[in-house]
């Protein structure tokens, strides 16, 4: 599959930043001091990925690197939620608050989207969800079946790059990670929202933390090419028109 449609949108309104306010594809965007700024009244997940694209595209360290193709398993082609996007959005509907009660009402998400507390369960698992893509965007460009890695405590596989063959000990008493997850794209994205879940109640409701288990969710991240992505997704979800 070629380039996505979010990403040739975003790259053709980064080449025309002096416009003043045009339709493209249907999205219509305004020209504001700080930049271009989405106004989608039917897709807040389109607002938020383009306002993410928008972000890196404008971050030199990150060096233009937009949402992959892969992520269509997030967000299909219209974006609009994709078969693994509506797995994780129905998840979290569903069993958010039995099963992730400390992400449901996570501090930090209500400090970045304001609105964040007072949101329908739906406006949540919608929230959540993007967070679940864009983290799979950075850790893997959302793609499965990338390159088994080794990292610092063994081997890393999958979406979220979880360790491989001991996802079971990440998610404390929740048990909600099995062993082997990675291979599964359901499986492991269950295992991430657990290993949130705990990292939230260990960490005072925080999201990015120095002692996340994610170089994404870290402030100061080691690798290079995630060094500013805590707070490019800090700046979508700020910015977004639905949590201010």
């Amino acid at each position: 599959m070629g380039k996505n449609r979010i990403v040739l949108t975003l790259v053709i309104l980064f080449i025309s930043l002096t416009t003043t306010a045009e339709d493209i594809r249907g999205v219509h965007l305004i020209r504001h001091d700080r930049g271009l700024i989405t106004v989608d009244s039917q897709s807040r997940i389109t607002e938020y990925v383009q306002l993410l694209n928008y972000m890196m595209l404008m971050d030199i360290k990150i060096n233009g690197v937009n949402l992959s193709d892969g992520c269509a398993k997030f967000m299909n082609e219209d974006m609009v939620r994709g078969p693994l996007g509506k797995f994780i959005y129905n998840e979290v509907l569903t069993n958010g608050k039995t099963k992730y009660p400390e992400l449901m009402t996570a501090s930090s998400l209500g400090q970045l989207c304001p609105k964040f507390p007072k949101m329908s369960d739906a406006g949540k698992a919608e929230i959540i969800t993007l967070l679940l893509a864009t983290m799979a965007h950075f850790e893997s460009s959302c793609n499965q079946n990338t390159k088994i890695k080794s990292g610092p405590n063994g081997k890393l596989i999958g979406l979220y790059q979880l360790h491989l063959g001991k996802e079971d000990i990440y998610d404390g008493a929740a048990k909600h990670c099995v062993k082997n997850a990675g291979y599964s794209t359901e499986k492991a994205s269950v295992c991430t929202l657990s290993m949130l879940n705990l990292q939230i109640k260990n960490r005072e409701g925080q999201i990015f933390s120095s002692k996340s288990y994610w170089d994404v969710l870290r402030p100061s991240g080691h690798a290079s090419k995630l060094s500013q992505a805590p707070q490019n997704i800090k700046k979508a979800l700020v910015n977004m028109s639905s949590c201010k």
